[in-house]
């Protein structure tokens, strides 16, 4: 699996390399964002008895008490080459809280009491290519999700604990529609892949993020947007099968310069 996603490390950081050096054949323009973001996460996660076992997927709200709203950074930088342009974004949270599992949780038994830390981050990066069409402009391409969840939960009860812990770099198709019109600019992005070839994982992933930019001089904007992640999949980490169907969306808010 560390074999298969060095190759697509390897392959991203080609196609990058490609992409500067078709610098000098257009005018470089570029974007650079910051805000803030506000992240929740939903849906239903197993895990395995070590050396497999059955598993119930459990809802990850009543089960380990997390899924309320979370503040994010939230980073966005796109660089417009003509052909092709390539966007960079990232969050990243933290949340803690305290449930009751509704069924075991590795060797953790059901309807133990729990507290939990979780930890969720995406970087996107996309290499797409503008076709215009007037003041719209669609722009195919690929996409990579580096996605990374870790989750800790330990029983109040006992010393018992059980850690999962999931990094995927998962290829997207991908496709970007932007429209501009004048003072205001809105981009939609969307990705998607079944059964990506990562090793011990595999699913579904699909990735969307609509944004409205406010152009407030010909440098500043500001922007407002909303991104929404859904992961359902399967796989083994440490010897332990694990299955998620995870949901995590929320709002975009923050200021850019154009250069």
């Amino acid at each position: 699996m560390k074999e298969r996603r060095s190759r697509m490390t390897r392959t991203i950081l080609a196609l990058l390399a490609a992409a500067f050096g078709c610098g000098s054949c257009t005018e470089l323009h570029g974007t650079a964002q910051a805000g803030y973001a506000q992240m929740a996460i939903d849906g239903r996660v197993a895990l395995s008895t070590a050396g497999g076992g059955a598993s119930i997927d459990q809802d990850v709200k009543s089960a380990f008490g997390i899924g309320d709203p979370q503040g994010a950074p939230y980073v966005r930088a796109q660089l417009d080459f003509g052909t092709p342009v390539i966007t960079v974004s990232a969050f990243t949270f933290d949340e803690s809280g305290s449930g009751t599992l509704d069924a075991n949780f590795g060797n953790i038994t059901g309807g133990t009491p729990v507290t939990t830390d979780l930890r969720f981050t995406d970087a996107k990066v996309s290499f797409a290519f503008d076709i215009p069409f007037g003041p719209l402009k669609i722009a195919p391409g690929l996409a990579a999700d580096l996605i990374y969840l870790e989750m800790n939960v330990r029983s109040t009860l006992s010393s018992s604990s059980e850690e999962l812990k999931v990094y995927a770099p998962v290829p997207l198709a991908f496709v970007r529609a932007e429209a501009d019109l004048g003072l205001l600019g809105l981009v939609g992005e969307f990705g998607y892949v079944k059964n990506p070839n990562i090793g011990d994982v595999e699913g579904t992933v699909w990735d969307g993020e609509v944004m409205a930019e406010l152009h407030v001089t010909r440098a500043l904007q500001l922007f407002a947007g909303y991104r929404r992640i859904s992961v359902n999949g399967n796989g083994t980490v440490d010897d332990q099968d694990f299955a998620v169907d995870l949901r995590v969306s929320g709002w975009t808010i923050g200021g850019g310069l154009k250069f």
